[in-house]
């Protein structure tokens, strides 16, 4: 139920009425607003009353607005209106009903990917380095100030805090001690705030991230900021004993107790996280490769995650005939290719065109599509395309070329999938095209109940028409057996590559001369074909 604030049903601006209380801080209350003429939700963050009759904070709070006027950045929340009547001030922003960052990591009850922290500083970073290049600091980041737009973008809110720099300090008085205890570096406690002061506020982020805690906590606030000051927080690994050194490294360069010795931009500091991502997490040497037969039991316990493989795979490097994967994306755009070449192939086969398939899903939802390519039977030549959703915004580009280039588009369906942009996208509807003419065959996968969010896009009609798998467009979540679920994807999936290998075939037979006509190859059925499967050899280095 929705909570109600004291200003709620209140008119604002004589075009605003104030609906839920979304939030209160020291400074302004927020809450959601209808806008009377254009009919559409916003967000209002109003001064407290009794600030507002102080000068000081009325120009604090007429600051705060300049500020973000004057920044212009997809990655920071931008403002709408802003107003002065008799007694009080307000500032309009868009309504963003997403949540905020705090939202995700409470939600997670624990720690994030790494691909995932990548996708996310990646956003606060750019916005960082954006706003600094423009004089202005934050001095208020923290995970509660981190917006998430329906597109999965991150935006950077609240400028309550935020001063500008002039010759490399930051201006202002005494609210230069404000701050969020936890959050706030050693300068910034002392009152000599400056940009790296954010860095640190970013670097408290990432830990939060790592290992799903905060620095410091349980202690009153008092105790929080002395130990911001004189003591470092506890190993990361302590925690999380899989991160490396080279991640400890670099938080702990974040987080140095004096200015200089931390990052000089935000973009110094995503560019060491990221080095990290790039360099092997397991030892090439100590991965394996071997086929399972259908008549044994797969061991997967001790199956290395595909995500794993991903990391411990230097880019463009051929580990076996079998497998060979080859970097596409990165954590920027989690887009990554996987191609998969049996080590058995008739002619036939060995010319044949890799059947590419482009699987999207949202970040929720990768224990799914591991547990699919689990089931999968790599027959022919294979190129996979994973993708998560979202996107930042510059790397559609990139999906939408590998995309337009599958033969078949597996959408993994969930909640978290469909409350996104994606399935109204451009993209989607060009696929959908695509799809009708028999151009490209797109395979909706049920994982999650999502009944009430398939109105409205392209992709609702092929459930409708039961082109969904399972076959009964049951989702798998409701399946008492699992395992049985996962089959008749893979079924239903194989169907479709084995129709799309004919038509490549008979295309390629058709421009060849009559005596040198291929056989088609049999049609593989589920379990009857080695399965490709990834062990690590026990290790202490890999513990």
């Amino acid at each position: 139920m929705a909570e109600q604030g004291p200003l709620s049903g209140q008119k604002v601006g004589d075009k605003y009425v104030l609906t839920e209380l979304l939030g209160e801080g020291g400074f302004g209350i927020v809450y959601k607003a209808y806008h009377l003429h254009l009919q559409r939700q916003q967000a209002i963050k109003i001064l407290i009353e009794r600030l507002f009759q102080k000068k000081a904070f009325r120009e604090r709070f007429l600051r705060e607005a300049q500020t973000v006027a004057t920044l212009d950045h997809p990655n920071i929340i931008h403002i709408d209106d802003f107003g002065i009547e008799s007694t009080q001030a307000y500032l309009v922003m868009p309504f963003i009903k997403g949540g905020t960052l705090q939202d995700v990591l409470r939600k997670q009850h624990g720690f994030l990917g790494l691909e995932q922290i990548a996708f996310y500083l990646e956003q606060i970073c750019t916005a960082l380095d954006y706003a600094h290049a423009r004089g202005v600091v934050h001095l208020d980041l923290k995970p509660h100030n981190l917006l998430i737009h329906d597109d999965g973008r991150l935006l950077l809110a609240d400028f309550g805090l935020a001063h500008l720099m002039k010759q490399g300090k930051v201006e202002g008085g005494s609210s230069l001690r404000f701050g969020s205890p936890h959050y706030m570096a050693p300068e910034h406690i002392r009152g000599n705030p400056e940009r790296q002061s954010d860095i640190f506020s970013l670097g408290v982020i990432l830990y939060q991230m790592l290992v799903g805690r905060l620095p410091f906590q349980g202690a009153p606030m008092e105790a929080i900021m002395f130990k911001n000051v004189t003591e470092w927080p506890p190993s990361p690994r302590t925690f999380r004993p899989e991160l490396s050194q080279e991640v400890e490294n670099v938080l702990g360069k974040a987080l140095a107790k004096r200015a200089d010795q931390r990052y000089v931009t935000a973009g110094e500091f995503l560019t060491a996280f990221k080095g990290i991502l790039v360099r092997p997490t397991l030892s090439l040497e100590r991965l394996k490769v071997k086929e399972v037969r259908a008549n044994e039991k797969p061991d997967r316990e001790n199956a290395a995650p595909l995500t794993e493989l991903i990391r411990s795979l230097d880019p463009g490097r051929e580990e076996s005939a079998t497998l060979r994967h080859k970097v596409v994306g990165d954590a920027k755009g989690h887009i990554w290719q996987k191609q998969l070449e049996p080590q058995h192939l008739g002619q036939s086969l060995a010319t044949m065109e890799p059947i590419k398939i482009f699987c999207s899903y949202a970040f929720e939802d990768e224990k799914f599509r591991d547990e699919i390519l689990q089931h999968l039977n790599w027959s022919s030549p294979t190129i996979w395309y994973d993708c998560k959703i979202p996107l930042k915004t510059d790397w559609f580009y990139l999906r939408e070329k590998y995309l337009d280039e599958a033969h078949i588009v597996l959408l993994l369906i969930s909640p978290d999938f469909l409350r996104s942009n994606y399935p109204n996208s451009l993209e989607i509807h060009r696929i959908m095209e695509k799809h009708s003419v028999g151009k490209t065959s797109v395979i909706p996968v049920n994982l999650r109940p999502a009944y009430g969010y398939w109105g409205g896009n392209p992709i609702s009609g092929l459930l409708d028409s039961h082109q969904a798998l399972p076959t009964n467009a049951r989702p798998i979540t409701d399946y008492p057996d699992r395992n049985r679920a996962f089959e008749d994807v893979a079924q239903g999936i194989q169907r479709v590559i084995q129709r799309v290998m004919q038509d490549h075939l008979n295309s390629t037979q058709q421009k060849m001369q009559p005596d040198k006509l291929l056989p088609l190859p049999p049609e593989p059925k589920v379990n009857s074909q080695p399965l490709l499967k990834i062990e690590t050899i026990s290790s202490p280095d890999l513990a």
